[in-house]
């Protein structure tokens, strides 16, 4: 089955994107689990980004990929 790739700030953000949105929509996963999925593909500058963020900042999929 496809995997969710990590992705640590260097490369193109879209693509990685891109990638988990086509694996988790074969997968019918939701906007929620997604964006708790989405943090565990993220590595180094990605991952300290993401944490950076306010408690309440992402409160849906698409929040976060805006």
């Amino acid at each position: 089955p496809p995997q969710l790739g990590t992705y640590d700030g260097k490369s193109d953000p879209d693509e990685h994107i891109d990638n988990i949105n086509a694996i988790l929509d074969f997968r019918m996963v939701s906007g929620a689990i997604r964006c708790r999925l989405f943090s565990t593909t993220l590595r180094k500058g990605a991952m300290a980004w993401y944490q950076s963020l306010a408690p309440r900042f992402v409160s849906s999929w698409r929040d976060l990929t805006e």
